[in-house]
Formats: C-alpha cells, structure tokens, sequence
C-alpha cells in the first residue's frame, strides 16, 4: 500500500485481485492501513464498487481478514 497526503489529507492505496481482475482500494485518513495489509493475504472487502475511466474502485471499504470474516 502506498500512502500520500493531499491538502492535509492522508491517503492510502492499494490495489487488489481475485484471480479475474483488479480494484483500486482507498481509504482517508487511515494511514496505519499501510502497516497493516500484508501482500499476498487473503482479505473479504465489502462495500460500493465504482468505475472511472476503465479503472474499478472501491473508497472506504470494509475489510476483514479471512479468518476474522469465517467467525
């Protein structure tokens, strides 16, 4: 993940896959995310999937581990 700040704002992105394609993952003002998302690990994302320009997005979210989401 990679972490930027615009006008005092943190940013943090990342990109992920299921095998059949990829989504861009923001999320504001978390930029302890970036410590945390280990590559390669599983993950269940939930939340609003968005497209601009060819590009598929989801903002803000929710993001379980796996072994978090199967209790």
């Amino acid at each position: 993940p990679k972490t930027r700040r615009v006008n005092g704002l943190s940013i943090t992105s990342f990109l992920v896959t299921d095998g059949t394609g990829q989504v861009r993952v923001t999320y504001f003002n978390m930029p302890y995310l970036g410590k945390s998302i280990v590559s390669g690990a599983e993950y269940i994302i939930y939340g609003a999937v968005s497209t601009k320009n060819e590009t598929v997005f989801m903002e803000q979210p929710r993001m379980f581990k796996k072994t978090e989401y199967e209790k």
